[in-house]
């Protein structure tokens, strides 16, 4: 006769627990890495956004100065005409405090631009440029002056998510006054 003999499970064995522990350590460093890899987008995201806040400031501003900022300027406008500009003028006055004329409220508008680009960008920098040219609407010639305003800004890689490089971005907008 035989005899079967029965064998009683009374828990998890060793190796099951090892088992289990590899698969969730495994799975928790995914989840970490999936997690920095979003704090590195949502970064770039955010200077992103600063860099276009930055230049709705500015158009703003020069739609609100609009006469100078359209009359100042002739074809291949140079620096210094209208809100042409590579940098932040010298002299700022305080439009804030003393009324400025059109000029001087350039000059304070820039001097703002400029400060809040370095604040919010990592090394951001600003340069505007202006083209006037002449369209026809109907039978009228009508003259038109077209910023291009441009912000660049810094990045290592890694706070893209790759690499660790540095690298300049930059995003260019355009105003036709």
């Amino acid at each position: 006769m035989l005899i079967h003999k029965r064998i009683h499970s009374k828990g998890f064995s060793m190796i099951e627990i090892l088992v289990t522990i590899v698969i969730l350590s495994l799975g928790l460093l995914g989840l970490a890495a999936l997690q920095s890899r979003g704090q590195q987008f949502n970064y770039a995201a955010h200077i992103r956004t600063q860099a276009t806040l930055s230049a709705y400031d500015i158009m703003e501003k020069i739609r609100l100065n609009d006469t100078f900022a359209k009359n100042d300027v002739s074809g291949g406008a140079s620096e210094g005409k209208g809100y042409v500009s590579k940098a932040k003028p010298a002299n700022v006055p305080d439009c804030m405090n003393n009324s400025c004329d059109p000029g001087q409220l350039r000059h304070y508008d820039l001097g703002q631009w400029y400060d809040r680009l370095s604040e919010t960008l990592p090394s951001g920098t600003g340069k505007i440029s202006a083209e006037e040219s002449t369209i026809t609407v109907g039978t009228l010639d009508v003259s038109i002056v077209r910023y291009t305003i441009t912000i660049t800004w810094s990045l290592r890689d890694n706070e893209q998510g790759v690499g660790n490089e540095t690298t300049h971005r930059n995003l260019s907008w355009m105003l036709q006054l």
